[in-house]
């Protein structure tokens, strides 16, 4: 990599307040998620591992969070040329340490969505779900701590990852590549597979189809993490092919994507554990549903408000006698019709008519 340095077209300008902006408030809304979880278990059912897994993972993304502010506080999201060389090594440091957080909060989340998944079939014979859950785990654990390892381990003397002009040495280019692309592709990987399974362990479960579908909605919210995953993955290999000298602004668009994808696993995840406490709002929302989609068109509805003539059999008197539109037994229910009577039931008043 060049150590020349040129002056921007553009000047100093600094685009790290939509990092700033983006992170405090997907962080807040995760918070939000997470206690709402919290309440809800202690309240309906009880709480447990992945409970705690879910809010140990929230403190590493409050830490992950803060540590990103001060990195913009130092210089990150500004134009390198414009640094000067604390602030070079400052918002580099604290870039590292916000990401090393960052990825461990979104590995704990993941663990946390399998825990929970693990506690609804621990009564039930699914072994080889079971196993799966596991698998999934020890695949996010492992390549995780890897990526982490790898962060600090490109270069010697530690300090020269954040410092690249103190004496040391560090991993060429494509390596660095590398090991970002495999951390996406698993990260993606992990999160399609479990918005997928939780439609295999319900099928199973003695509740009601409606109860199912819901969970199965909630529980497929990770389906957005996986695509964030896929864009963050893209915009990271972008970045570290194209930034150059220029890291320190070049850098701000894929993190962005990888606070999104941290903060969004997390309410993904809480979402459905909170479901008790959203159910008035579910309830409401599929009654609306069911109502749009039956509601009939203007054709059909044209249909049941005209009336039905039936021819009279010869030898009989009929007449036509209106009734006051009353209500329907159900929706579906025979309309107000005018409806036919023999001519013995109308009165004699009516018949000297």
């Amino acid at each position: 990599m060049s150590s020349t340095l040129n002056p921007s077209l553009d000047g100093d300008k600094s685009i790290g307040y939509r990092l700033e902006a983006e992170s405090i408030s997907t962080f807040l809304a995760a918070s939000l998620a997470v206690a709402l979880r919290l309440y809800s278990r202690a309240r309906y059912a009880k709480l447990g591992w992945d409970d705690g897994i879910m809010l140990f993972a929230l403190v590493l993304a409050l830490l992950a969070t803060v540590l990103t502010l001060i990195a913009i506080d130092r210089g990150l999201g500004r134009h390198l040329y414009y640094l000067t060389p604390w602030e070079r090594q400052q918002q580099s440091k604290y870039n590292s340490l916000s990401q090393t957080f960052c990825i461990m909060s979104l590995c704990f989340c993941k663990v946390s969505i399998c825990i929970s998944l693990l506690r609804i079939i621990q009564t039930s014979r699914q072994r080889a779900m079971q196993w799966i859950l596991y698998a999934i785990i020890l695949l996010v654990l492992t390549v995780n701590v890897i990526v982490v390892i790898t962060l600090y381990e490109q270069c010697r003397p530690v300090s020269k990852v954040w410092n690249r002009k103190i004496p040391g040495t560090c991993w060429a280019f494509p390596i660095e590549l590398y090991v970002a692309i495999m951390q996406g592709a698993v990260s993606a990987f992990t999160d399609f597979l479990l918005s997928l399974l939780p439609i295999v362990i319900f099928q199973h479960l003695q509740i009601d189809k409606r109860s199912k579908i819901i969970l199965c909605v909630l529980m497929s919210l990770g389906v957005f993490t996986g695509v964030i995953a896929i864009v963050r993955a893209t915009q990271t290999g972008l970045s570290i092919r194209s930034s150059g000298n220029d890291s320190s602004y070049g850098a701000v668009l894929p993190l962005i994507w990888a606070s999104l994808e941290r903060n969004v696993a997390i309410m993904a995840a809480s979402i459905p554990a909170a479901r008790p406490l959203l159910q008035p709002f579910l309830q409401l929302t599929s009654r609306r549903l069911l109502r749009s989609w039956s509601k009939p068109t203007s054709q059909q509805s044209d249909q049941r408000s005209r009336p039905k003539i039936h021819p009279a059999p010869q030898g009989k008197h009929y007449e036509n006698i209106e009734l006051p539109n009353v209500g329907r037994s159900s929706r579906f229910g025979p309309p107000s019709w005018a409806v036919l009577r023999s001519q013995e039931d109308i009165s004699p008043a009516r018949q000297d008519v």
